[in-house]
């Protein structure tokens, strides 16, 4: 899988730069010096709105634009096909052991290997493990009942009693989330739960439609293409320890 990757973005590259070679010479408006002077790194430049990248810009993405790694590819592709594309901008990775989730979108080689956002999380303890597996996401809900009697905010159901969502509070109220539980993101915690920072979940929320693929597996080895972003602590005797600073309540007192 890893070699035949290489070849389609390999392949990929020499096409797009092939395409922009003949356009110079047909041209004859620029020499190779002209596009790159000695001593000079190509430019990359923004397309424009409602544009592609293409040409060189294209060339230099398929270069050095991080990809998703083999195994991840080999999930989405199991139920992403042309008519997932046309209804879903995102599939998802979970690593449990190194607790972050990416969303990927389409990347230059048609399919979905573009890493765009990394969300560091709480997988489920080793006592109530995460399930692994390839799923398709359901239901969604602005407060959610979990285990324990407590409730998640933003949630997003991945299969059966797994979900996305923010951190446990005692009540379906935003000023009473349990800080010490928040305060373990990065780290396993959950009962089998992907949890989030309550902005995350919300993020997650609103680009799971119906069908989104998620993709849940350990990968302790796993170089993921994305770092995975420092989780905020909160001081638990702060007056504002029921909040989650994340979210976007008016309310939410650290937000004042």
């Amino acid at each position: 899988m890893k070699k035949k990757n290489m070849v389609k973005r390999l392949f990929a590259v020499l096409l797009t730069l092939g395409m922009v070679m003949s356009s110079v010479v047909f041209s004859g408006a620029l020499s190779l010096t002209d596009l790159f002077p000695r001593g000079s790194n190509p430019p990359v430049t923004e397309p424009e709105e409602g544009e592609g990248n293409t040409g060189l810009g294209k060339v230099i993405e398929t270069l050095f634009t991080p990809t998703a790694p083999d195994q991840v590819l080999e999930a989405f592709g199991v139920y992403a096909d042309e008519e997932y594309i046309k209804t879903h901008e995102y599939c998802f990775a979970v690593n449990t052991s190194q607790n972050i989730v990416i969303a990927y979108t389409i990347g230059v080689d048609g399919v979905y290997s573009k890493p765009v956002k990394a969300l560091v999380c709480s997988c489920g303890l080793e006592s109530s493990p995460t399930k692994k597996g390839i799923f398709k996401t359901t239901d969604r809900y602005q407060w959610r009942a979990l285990n324990g009697g407590v409730y998640g905010k933003w949630a997003t159901r991945i299969t059966g009693p797994y979900l996305f969502h923010s951190g446990p509070n005692e009540k379906q109220s935003s000023s009473t989330l349990e800080t010490a539980e928040y305060n373990k993101l990065g780290q396993n915690a959950s009962a089998g739960c992907v949890r989030l920072a309550c902005h995350d979940a919300k993020w997650v929320y609103n680009r799971c439609p119906e069908g989104t693929i998620v993709y849940i597996y350990d990968g302790s080895d796993v170089k993921e293409p994305l770092a995975k972003p420092t989780p905020q602590r909160i001081d638990p005797t702060s007056p504002y320890a029921g909040w989650d600073p994340t979210d976007d309540n008016s309310n939410n007192p650290w937000k004042s």
